[in-house]
């Protein structure tokens, strides 16, 4: 840690939960290192034995190359510069992280670059939104959630998933079986918004974030139905339907959580 003096001292709750998702003593390949301070944290601290910091504009780059520089640690982090996975080659990192970015821009990174996912054995992403889309990519693809958490960071709410190679197409769907809430059923589509992981944990963010959710729903669905229009019609039906859904979801997960003893 004497290393990291004046340079990372304390990683953010958000970059804390993306810490705590890699594994130890693997080759991290940080995609959007942007200052480079998770990439500096895990090094410093032993997380991970080397890393890999890419970023697609110079000016993060060279802020990057300056942290990694005054922590004393560029001869274990290489920086470089270049469009998602493109640095890489196959099978040279064993952990990517993708963290700050939207869940479709990841998306589209994973799908742009994965031949250089061969012999990964982790990927670790906090997507800001889109946190579903990033759930059905991993399905499609072969990757399997083994752990999410929630964080709540400055008054917004933060996904961390992690994933792995799934065995199957078997395996990779297992996460999201459908599976009974008291008269409530929790069907794939649900897993894949919600998380299947978070509901099971049903921590206080999860209800903070999905009760924000809800009432987000109810007044979208109370302003549109002032409007007198077909579309207007149609759109108060679906934001009502999902305000009861979500509702239903966290009575449930509250009853579960009482009668266990939560």
């Amino acid at each position: 840690m004497d290393r990291m003096a004046g340079v990372v001292t304390r990683l953010s709750a958000r970059l804390a939960q993306v810490a705590a998702f890699v594994p130890r003593d693997c080759v991290v390949a940080d995609i959007g290192a942007d200052h480079a301070l998770l990439t500096v944290w895990l090094v410093a601290t032993g997380m991970a034995r080397r890393a890999i910091a890419v970023e697609v504009r110079p000016g993060p780059l060279a802020a990057a190359r300056e942290t990694i520089a005054r922590a004393g640690l560029a001869d274990r982090i290489d920086v470089r510069l270049g469009d998602g996975l493109e640095p890489l080659a196959p099978g040279e990192a064993d952990v990517v992280v993708l963290a700050g970015m939207g869940g479709r821009l990841i998306c589209r990174i994973l799908e742009k670059g994965s031949a250089k996912l061969r012999g990964v054995r982790r990927l670790v992403v906090q997507p800001n939104g889109g946190e579903a889309e990033v759930r059905r990519w991993w399905l499609e693809h072969g990757w399997k959630p083994v752990d999410e958490a929630l964080v709540e960071e400055k008054r917004r709410f933060y996904e961390v998933l992690a994933a792995e190679p799934a065995v199957d197409a078997a395996d990779a769907e297992t996460p999201y079986a459908a599976e009974r809430c008291g008269r409530l059923q929790l069907d794939r589509e649900l897993k894949l918004e919600m998380g299947p992981y978070l509901l099971k944990k049903g921590s206080h963010a999860f209800f903070a974030k999905w009760e924000l959710e809800r009432q987000k729903a109810a007044r979208t669905a109370a302003a549109a139905a002032r409007s007198k229009s077909p579309e207007a019609s149609a759109a108060a039906e679906r934001w009502a339907l999902r305000e009861r859904r979500i509702a239903e979801v966290l009575a449930c997960l509250r009853a579960e959580r009482i009668s266990s003893g939560w």
